[in-house]
């Protein structure tokens, strides 16, 4: 069953149109990245699908059935935009208030959030000491007091040092595997996604540009070969006569192949026969940075 659906989702502000005929497909047990640059509708379509926003036109589906608000936040939590909690009160104090704001009587039901997100040692720590890494964390323990099916998290790592980001992705890595909990995370961090999600729908402008599972992205993706050579110019040559390459010399004088379907151990010989001294010889595989501006044409920064 799908988790979330939408169809042809669009929202506007007044004639400007931020969100357009967005289609998105969210299996149960995935954890989809939602990516874009800063502006490019990803907040804006969380909070229609939370119910934050009106839609303008367009349907959403939650599990299989039309949205109902009243019905389907039941089996949804979220932290959109910056997570807010009572700074003069401790993490266990935020999670109790929380808890009765919800209805929710369990306080037992504490001891298993701070533990789950790494947060036991601290819990009778004011929040206005915690770095932000560790409100993260919180924030994310918070949406999920009500043990819900899908998790909708705007920007979950946005702002965190590094050891900040690395204890989140366990946290949500954690999630997924113990859990089974579903996932959508936005975010315009796109290599940290990389290491996390199982599927990306990319938009831009408000439009949904590509959606696919990692397994096909990394298929897809352009594979680059860097060669360091002593003689540049008469590798370039060498290299168009007997392959039918188009090598491109770098600033430092080195050359890349673009899109990659030689063996790299044929071409070093070739060239090391043909007397070129090659010094070093690596591929690399296109970021998902780099495919995310071949794929809007440069239009917008990532990141």
């Amino acid at each position: 069953m799908k988790a979330l659906t939408t169809e042809s989702l669009t929202k506007k502000y007044g004639k400007k149109e931020v969100v357009r005929s967005l289609n998105l497909q969210l299996e149960e047990g995935e954890i989809y990245g939602f990516l874009g640059n800063n502006g490019a509708g990803k907040t804006t379509t969380m909070k229609m699908i939370v119910g934050l926003t009106p839609v303008t036109s367009g349907q959403i589906h939650l599990f299989g059935e039309p949205q109902c608000i009243s019905q389907h936040l039941k089996k949804v939590g979220t932290t959109i935009e910056a997570p807010g909690f009572y700074g003069n009160l401790t993490a266990e104090e935020n999670l109790w208030v929380f808890m009765r704001l919800h209805g929710l009587s369990n306080t037992s039901k504490i001891d298993e959030l701070l533990q789950m997100g790494g947060l036991n040692e601290v819990r009778h720590q004011k929040v206005n000491t915690f770095s932000m890494g560790m409100k993260q964390r919180l924030a994310i323990v918070r949406a999920l007091m009500h043990d819900p099916e899908l998790l909708i998290l705007d920007e979950p790592i946005n702002g965190l040092d590094p050891n900040g980001i690395l204890e989140t992705r366990e946290l949500l890595l954690r999630l997924k595997a113990e859990r089974g909990v579903t996932m959508m995370i936005s975010s315009h961090i796109l290599p940290e996604v990389e290491q996390l999600v199982d599927r990306i729908g990319i938009v831009h402008q408000g439009a949904l540009l590509e959606e696919t599972d990692m397994a096909t992205f990394r298929k897809k993706r352009l594979k680059r070969l860097e060669i360091q050579v002593d003689q540049p110019d008469e590798a370039v040559r060498i290299l168009q006569e007997k392959w039918g390459i188009n090598a491109r010399q770098n600033q430092r004088g080195g050359l890349f192949i673009n899109d990659v379907t030689h063996p790299s151990a044929r071409i070093n010989q070739s060239l090391v026969e043909s007397g070129i001294g090659v010094s070093r010889l690596w591929q690399q595989e296109q970021s998902m940075e780099d495919y995310f501006m071949s794929l809007t044409n440069g239009r917008g920064r990532a990141c």
